[in-house]
Formats: C-alpha cells, structure tokens, sequence
C-alpha cells in the first residue's frame, strides 16, 4: 500500500529539526485488544532506510521499499521476528521505490523514479527471488527539466501489474498510469476530471484482470483540490464521481484498497476552512462512493492524515498515517475499520525520536505490517510496527 507523499532525504531531515524527543505511544481512546509494537532491524543498513510501502502475502511474510541517505533505492524483508535487506535495487543517479507488489519471496514489482540533473523519470524493477532487475519503462520526462513518478503498483501476476503515478511537463501535472504483461511496461491513456488543471494518481489496487481502482486528487480550474477516483474496465480508465467532505477546503486521496470488485477502501486527508488537515476515508460498494468517518486525534495543530490503507475484507481495513502535535512535530497514527466504524488504535513513537511517520500499512491473515521513518533532529531511520489481532 501507499502513500502520495514526496520525499527527499534532506526533506525529512528538515522536516522534522525540533528541540526535545517523543517520550511514549500517542494517548487516544481505542477499542479492542489489538495492539501495535516495534519491530527490528538486522543491521545498520537496514536501519538506515526510510520505508515509503509495504506489501504482506503472509502474516510473517512482508517486503518493503523506500530510500536511503545514500541516495539509492532500499528494499527490506520481514520473516517474522526482523527486517532485513533484501538485495540492493539498482539505478543510476538517486532512486527511490515508491510503492511494491509481491506474490511471494520470490516474485515482487517495485516502482519509483530515478533522478538525474533537471529530470525524474519513471522507474521500475523486478525481484526473482535472487536479485533485483530494472525493468524499462516508457520515456515521459522531457530532457529540458521535467519530471515522471510511479507512486504505487498492484499485481494480479507476476505478468499483470498496474502502476500509476503522474507526469509533469510545462508545471502541469497529469495522471499516469502503466501496466506490465510479463515482458514490458506500456503506458495506458487516463482521462482528466472534467475543469481539470492538473491531476495526480497516489494509489492502486486491482482486483482483477478487469477491475482495478485508482486513487489521487485534482486541482479544479475553480476552487480547491478535490479527490480523484479512476477505474480500470479491462479496456480503459474511467473518472468516477467521488464526494468530499462538505466542510473540506481541499481534499486528497493517497491509498486504496480493495477486497473484491465491489469492496474497495480509500484514505487520505482534507483541509477544513481553518486550514487544519482532517482524516478522510470513502468507500466504494460497486455502484458509488460514500464518506466514513473518522476519528482525528487532534494535538496541538489538530492535523491528521491517514496516508494508507489495507483492507482483508469489507468489514476489516486498517489505515496507518501521522498527527502532528507541532509545526515539525508528527506522531504515529493507525485506525481500524470492523464494517461499521472507524476506530483509532495507539501505536508506539521511539523514544529517541523527535518525530515519527508511519507512510504504508498491509495486512495479511490477522497482522499487519506499517513502514515509516522516525527523524532526529540530525538523521532519519527506518520504522516498522507490527499488530496481530
């Protein structure tokens, strides 16, 4: 699952240079005996690593991605008791994985970008179980300094994955989208949102050959961002219509999840007329979208986003993000859906962190698994919890 976010080493460093630590776990009201923990890494390499998605095809099974202050891609792997790392993903210039599939330990799809002078292109690679290949991918940036991201991927097979993202050319930015067939990547016309400026896809899931959702947001050439929902018939993307919160200023989706073809999740966040960020999460029952509610642990600034979601069944997801309690201050935040409300669940915050994200969540069985980073005011670090129901 995945998250919409940016990032950039420096960015997060930055982000988060605050005088004093997180001293304990985010005090929220929550049901249930579900309970989040941290878990390890096997070396300094591993730890080193700012986790952006996660995928789990067993409950002690998971592989995530992300970025590393080296400037290369990091892929881990989760047996059960620690992460490790899981061969080095290639690239020239800096890379960053974004978003990854798996069907099991030996085969995964990885997507991201690759930075090199005015230009990001798009990026993806293939795990078989030994090593990671880089997998071509259609050319979009333009040379003269424009930029092209896959931020997520969801795979049926290891011959049928579908990523998207956006490209960016002349400071406008459009949805993207690509689908691999075993031996090649190729590009998928998607349309813009009627009065559509620019458009962004953060999120994918698919739950078939013929059924796929994709998630994001758009600037309105009047007014502010609304949310953006794409599906994918088996021939072509379709806008489908998608409500936002009536008190929103701007709203966004960065994940989604589906269970089924007619059970699908998605979560983000949207600004209300103070300008603080809300949780938001819809849902989708085969015909239309419906808002759910959320809780929001508020804090000091009472800005919260739910930045991915997993979902097992219609009745259970979980959704994993961040509150902030400062400017440059943020918190875990996890939530949990039982098919009739959202309901927030305490996660655990290092204690020599001044600031702690949780980016992506996926869920297999009765566990899941969340990825993140925790930041010092000097560095940044890898952050995996654990919750087994």
């Amino acid at each position: 699952m995945n998250s919409g976010h940016g990032w950039s080493w420096k960015a997060v460093v930055l982000a988060v240079a605050v005088a004093g630590f997180v001293t304990g776990p985010m005090t929220v009201a929550a049901s249930g005996t579900s309970s989040w923990t941290i878990e390890n890494a096997s070396s300094s390499e591993a730890k080193t690593a700012v986790l952006l998605s996660d995928v789990c095809w067993r409950p002690r099974a998971c592989v995530a991605v992300g970025g590393s202050p080296s400037g290369s891609a990091s892929a881990l792997v989760w047996n059960g008791s620690k992460w490790s790392v899981l061969g080095t993903p290639p690239g020239s210039g800096q890379t960053t994985l974004d978003g990854v599939s798996c069907s099991s330990a030996k085969v995964c799809t990885a997507v991201g970008y690759t930075s090199s002078g005015r230009t990001n292109a798009t990026l993806a690679e293939g795990w078989d179980g030994t090593a990671w290949a880089v997998q071509p991918t259609p050319t979009l940036a333009d040379p003269s300094g424009s930029y092209a991201y896959l931020k997520a991927v969801s795979c049926r097979s290891p011959k049928a994955c579908t990523a998207v993202g956006y490209a960016i050319n002349k400071q406008t930015s459009k949805t993207l989208a690509e689908t691999w067939n075993g031996s090649k990547w190729t590009v998928q016309a998607t349309p813009a949102p009627a009065g559509s400026v620019q458009s962004w896809l953060n999120g994918v899931s698919c739950a078939s050959a013929v059924s796929c959702i994709a998630v994001g947001y758009y600037d309105p050439s009047s007014g502010s961002a609304l949310p953006l929902v794409e599906q994918w018939h088996g021939t072509k993307w379709t806008v489908q219509t998608t409500p936002k919160p009536r008190a929103a200023s701007g709203s966004y989706l960065y994940s989604v999840s589906c269970s089924s073809a007619t059970a699908c999740t998605a979560t983000g966040s949207y600004l209300d007329f103070t300008g603080h960020a809300k949780t938001l999460a819809e849902a989708w029952n085969g015909s239309a979208w419906a808002l759910q509610a959320t809780p929001n642990p508020g804090g000091a600034l009472a800005i919260d986003y739910l930045t991915s979601v997993s979902c097992t069944s219609a009745h259970a997801c979980t959704a994993v993000g961040y509150y902030a309690v400062s400017a440059s201050r943020q918190m875990t935040l996890a939530e949990t859906w039982d098919g009739s409300a959202w309901r927030a669940q305490p996660t655990p915050n290092p204690r020599t962190a001044a600031s702690s994200n949780l980016v992506s969540v996926s869920c297999a069985g009765n566990a899941c698994a969340a990825v993140g980073y925790s930041s010092t005011a000097t560095t940044s670090m890898m952050l995996a919890e654990g919750m087994r129901s």
